[in-house]
């Protein structure tokens, strides 16, 4: 027998075949749930000769190919699969069976075909194992770089194209750009103040990439992007290790998965936001996936180390929003493990407490023990009492929602991705069975439930909270792009029936609908813009927003990726093997979207918004760096709408980009000329009126005891030596002042914002003018006016 010499098996039903050591049973039976539907084998022999004896093929639905051990063989065989799939290996284990290889139901017929077939695949060659480590060095290298791709595409190009975004983002920037200036790195400081806000995890991260790459916005948002890539990681290395098909397949899942978290507004949206919210996305999911790891691990030393993984994620939780982090998974682990029945046999004999606490513990709390050490009471008030739990108890800073919230939030942050959840939470449940079921299944096929599980109880426990955002539900997105590529993963195209006509056709009609309201919602975006004229939004930063989206055909460049989509959606299902095919139109559109209309959108408003707010705050600083002896430099006030946590700030990235810590904010007028008044009296009451922090956001200040501080028993001469003030303030509440200060001076003008120079006499008078009208001017914004409107090059200067 020559090198020529072969043998082939030819899998037409593009299955992997198991090794034949597990065919037990009959001599010519195979049990029903391992043996290849419509399958056909050909064994082929060439001699030295070139004769050729093959075995005859059969590919219709009746055949039965049956296979049974070979005896004392082991070898390896090439399994081609149907329409020139790429080559997979099967391992054919040696066996103690008498006999022939490959036989059907005309068994004497091919006695001869079956003895040259086992002496051929006795001496098949072995590809060897350096090839077989090649071989998956470059599927991995592919998953790696199709997954590298995709993160970079999402999450970190153009990351530092825009301005640091009002209003909590400026928050953790200027605390963690204070705490690699002064070192503390315990305590977390904001505009002069301790922030007792947030844990410090997401800090400690963006110091340490402001030491590597500088205080840029690149680096603000840096950790968060890098989040974001681990949870699309996570989310791969999650669908590929916890399903029990064949690695293409897991593969294909693992993709799928990625993609749709990647491919989502929740997703980019905050990856490309510098809050702890995707940093404790990432741990959750960390935590919760180690968790799924260890519950299906075979030995007891990787099941171990996953647990302790799962103590270390949670810890790690804890210090980015605090109890949150903990008490969530806990308790989606303690309701899966109820419904399994697996509660006492995991709780209870499997999860190492003592040393797994032991190191969330060292992780975790030394921080917060040192914090309250330092502050006690207050800051276990402000933190576990205001931040934690008033917002379980009531609506915090006027943030609440109906109860179907979150589904909006949902239907938004999840797009296109959303049409397809509804059907994949339907074939889960199919698959998992459930609570009676799963009992008697394996754990390994208790997975489905196990992320179901994740994402309703997600989406309940935050439904039930009194105070609702947006990004609460965040945690759940991973759960779901899990379920989506679950469902896609399981649609066989060589069986397109299993899937249902119903399904595929209800769930690619609700993309078409979805797809087709973003591209209507892209068509009336001038409408929209105009609209916001008549409500809060100020004519000057919506007249730049509109010219904007006019020039750069803004409209058209968002309504095409959804039309694109449309038409893949339409291809792709028209032919039913290509329905398990859909999320790649979906993935396509969504970051044709984002490429073509995001990013630039996100440009517009920061040169409509930010941009002003960036040029007057470096304004503010080379003015302070000067130190002009009759202009007083420590202490810079802000009148421009703007609440946070209670409080009136108005836009605090003007802390970022002026470099000071120094800024009082108020949205009244009387407020901030008040304070001027008594912090340039040089007496006892100078301090006696706190005109700036409240206690709420619907308190105001005690104006009666503001006008008889300010007002009685002062004159303009006792002001003639106070220095000059800087106020940044927005014209139209600057409109709203008696008189509004004439003897001010404008230093700089940019858009609806300008910097004014104050003496306090001026204020004084002012103060006195309010008190004689009984308040100021209403307040009332001008509409847009798009026949006046002016060139964007001449708009420098208010109208």
């Amino acid at each position: 027998m020559t090198n020529s010499d072969h043998i082939s098996l030819f899998n037409f039903a593009g299955r992997q075949v198991p090794t034949l050591s597990c065919f037990l049973g009959p001599r010519e039976r195979m049990s029903q749930n391992q043996r290849p539907q419509r399958t056909a084998f050909v064994a082929s022999y060439a001699g030295p000769r070139g004769s050729a004896a093959a075995v005859p093929q059969r590919r219709n639905a009746e055949e039965r190919i049956l296979v049974c051990r070979i005896k004392q063989a082991s070898c390896t065989v090439n399994t081609h699969l149907h329409r020139k799939a790429p080559t997979q290996l099967l391992s054919v284990e040696s066996a103690r069976w008498p006999g022939g290889m490959l036989f059907s139901k005309r068994q004497q017929r091919h006695q001869r075909q079956r003895k040259r077939a086992l002496a051929l695949c006795a001496e098949a060659p072995h590809p060897g194992k350096p090839q077989l480590l090649v071989q998956r060095a470059a599927a991995f290298a592919g998953q790696a770089a199709v997954l590298g791709l995709l993160c970079y595409l999402q999450f970190l190009l153009g990351n530092g194209s825009f301005s640091i975004m009002d209003n909590t983002e400026p928050k953790f920037a200027v605390c963690a750009k204070n705490m690699l200036r002064t070192g503390n790195w315990l305590i977390p400081q904001w505009n002069g103040r301790v922030r007792f806000d947030k844990p410090p995890l997401v800090y400690w991260l963006q110091a340490v990439a402001y030491r590597l790459f500088g205080f840029t916005e690149s680096a603000t948002r840096l950790p968060t992007a890098l989040a974001a890539c681990a949870v699309t990681l996570m989310v791969y290395c999650f669908s590929v290790g916890a399903s029990s098909d064949n690695m293409r397949k897991r593969q294909f899942k693992g993709l799928i998965s990625a993609a749709a978290f990647a491919c989502s507004l929740y997703a980019v949206g905050w990856a490309r936001s510098g809050v702890s919210d995707m940093v404790l996305c990432a741990c959750i999911t960390a935590c919760l996936g180690c968790f799924a790891a260890a519950y299906i691990s075979e030995t007891k030393a990787t099941r171990f180390a996953w647990y302790i993984g799962m103590f270390a994620a949670a810890a790690l939780a804890l210090l980015t929003k605090g109890p949150l982090g903990v008490a969530l998974p806990a308790l989606i682990v303690n309701v899966f493990l109820v419904l399994v029945g697996q509660w006492r046999a995991v709780v209870l004999h499997e999860i190492p407490w003592t040393r797994g606490v032991l190191l969330a513990a060292a992780i975790g709390l030394p921080w917060y023990m040192l914090i309250i050490r330092a502050y006690g009471l207050t800051y276990i008030k402000a933190f576990f009492g205001y931040h934690n739990l008033a917002r379980l108890t009531s609506a915090v800073n006027a943030h609440s929602g109906p109860w179907y919230y979150y589904l909006a939030c949902l239907l938004l942050g999840f797009l296109p991705w959303v049409a397809a959840l509804p059907v994949a939470l339907v074939a889960a449940y199919r698959r998992s069975g459930f609570a009676a079921a799963s009992r008697k299944s394996s754990r390994r096929e208790q997975i489905p439930l196990f992320i179901t599980t994740w994402f309703l109880l997600t989406i309940s426990f935050f439904s039930c909270i009194r105070t609702k955002l947006f990004s609460y539900i965040l945690p759940a997105i991973p759960a779901a792009a899990l379920l989506i590529g679950e469902y896609f993963s399981g649609v066989d195209p060589r069986k397109p029936a299993d899937c249902g006509r119903a399904e595929r056709l209800i769930t690619a009609l609700a993309v078409i609908i979805i797809m087709a309201a973003m591209a209507l919602l892209c068509l009336r975006l001038e409408s929209l813009i105009i609209g916001s004229s008549g409500g809060a939004g100020d004519p000057w930063i919506l007249r730049v927003c509109l010219e904007q989206v006019r020039a750069q055909k803004l409209v058209w460049r968002g309504v095409a990726p959804w039309v694109l989509g449309i038409v893949g959606v339409l291809v792709t299902c028209s032919i039913s093997r290509w329905y398990r095919y859909l999320p790649t139109a979906m993935a396509a559109s969504f970051m044709l979207f984002q490429c073509m209309f995001l990013l630039p959108a996100i440009r517009v408003w920061d040169r409509a918004h930010q941009q002003p707010l960036r040029e007057l705050a470096q304004c503010v600083r080379s003015l302070r760096e000067r130190s002009e002896a009759d202009l007083r430099t420590d202490r810079v006030y802000m009148m421009v709408f703007g609440w946070c946590d209670g409080v009136p700030e108005g836009q605090p990235s003007v802390v970022w980009y002026s470099d000071f810590d120094g800024w009082h904010f108020a949205e009244r007028p009387e407020e901030t000329l008040a304070d001027i008044v008594l912090m340039a009296r040089r007496d006892d009451r100078a301090e006696r009126v706190c005109l700036v922090s409240r206690p709420a956001a619907d308190v105001a200040p005690n104006y009666a005891s503001l006008w008889s501080a300010c007002c009685d028993g002062i004159a303009e001469d006792d002001l003639r030596d106070a220095k000059d003030v800087l106020i940044l303030a927005d014209t139209s509440i600057w409109r709203t002042i008696p008189g509004q200060l004439p003897d001010t001076k404008v230093i700089e003008r940019r858009g609806p914002f300008a910097l004014y120079r104050v003496p306090p006499r001026a204020a004084l008078r002012a103060v006195q003018a309010i008190r004689n009208r009984g308040g100021t001017y209403a307040f009332q914004r001008d509409r847009l006016d798009l026949k006046s409107m002016e060139p964007a090059s001449n708009m420098k200067e208010y109208p």
